[in-house]
C-alpha cells in the first residue's frame, strides 16, 4: 500500500499512485454533472459464520488464518497499466486485507476474462446487502455473466429492483488524471484503480469501478428502453 503524503487537494502524489479524494467540491461538481448508469450484473453473496471460518469453508475465496488467529480475506484487483511500447498490461495486484467476523458477507463479482482471479469484497452490514441486492429469480440464466468454471457457494443476487425494472441509477465519472489511482474506500481500507478506471457514486458513497466492474453497467437511457 502506498503512503499518502498530503490530503489538502483532490489529488496528491504518493510513492506509487495518485491518491484521489472523491469528496471535494471539485468532485462534487463532477458527479452532479455526470452521466447515469445502471448496474445489472449479478453477484454471489455468502454469509460468514464461525463454523465456516473454523472449517476453512472460505478458502476457495482466498480466506486464510494469520499468526494472530484472525481470518483474513485479501482482495485482488486486476490493474491495467501501459507498457513501454504503449501496450496494455493487466496484472493481478493485492488491494487490501480484511479481517472477517461472523455475520460479515463475502461478495463475489463476475469474472470477465478467462483465467483472471475472482474479485471478492467484504460487506459488514446485512441491511446494506438487503438495500443493494435482491435474490436472483429461479429462472435467471445469468446470460452474459460467469463466476468461473467451478461453482461457488452462496446466494446469487441481482441489484435491488432488477425484477421490477426499478434499479436506481448511479452517477459515474471517468478517471481523467491519466494515472493509476487509489482512494479511501467507504467500506474501509484502500481501493486501487487503473489509469482508465471510473469513479461511481451510489447512496452517498463514492468508490472506484474497474473496467471489469463497469462492464456490468448500461447507460440509464438504455436500461429504461428494456
Amino acid at each position: 500500500m502506498s503512503e499518502r503524503i498530503a490530503d489538502t487537494t483532490p489529488e496528491t502524489e504518493t510513492n506509487e499512485r495518485l491518491h484521489v479524494d472523491l469528496h471535494t467540491p471539485e468532485y462534487g461538481d463532477k458527479f452532479a454533472n455526470a452521466k447515469s448508469f445502471v448496474k445489472t450484473a449479478p453477484v454471489i453473496v455468502e454469509e460468514v459464520t464461525a463454523e465456516g471460518l473454523a472449517s476453512g469453508a472460505y478458502e476457495d475465496k482466498g480466506v486464510v488464518q494469520n499468526a494472530d488467529g484472525e481470518y483474513v480475506l485479501t482482495t485482488i484487483v486486476v490493474n491495467q497499466s501501459k507498457g513501454k511500447d504503449g501496450e496494455i498490461v493487466r496484472t493481478p495486484e493485492e488491494e487490501g486485507n480484511y479481517v472477517l467476523e461472523p455475520g460479515n458477507y463475502i461478495v463475489t463479482n463476475p469474472v470477465w476474462r478467462p483465467g483472471e482471479p475472482r474479485n471478492h469484497f467484504v460487506q459488514t452490514d446485512r441491511a446494506k446487502i438487503e438495500k443493494l441486492y435482491e435474490p436472483a429469480a429461479a429462472d435467471d440464466t445469468l446470460e452474459g455473466f460467469s463466476f468461473g468454471d467451478d461453482e461457488l457457494p452462496g446466494v446469487v443476487m441481482r441489484p435491488k429492483g432488477y425484477s421490477e425494472g426499478t434499479i436506481q441509477p448511479r452517477k459515474i465519472v471517468e478517471n481523467d488524471t491519466g494515472r493509476e489511482v487509489e482512494i479511501d474506500a467507504p467500506w474501509g481500507g484502500t481501493q486501487l484503480g487503473s489509469f482508465d478506471c471510473r469513479f461511481a457514486e451510489n447512496g452517498g458513497e463514492r468508490y472506484i469501478l474497474s473496467d471489469n466492474d463497469f462492464a456490468g453497467y448500461v447507460p440509464e437511457w438504455q436500461y429504461q428502453q428494456r
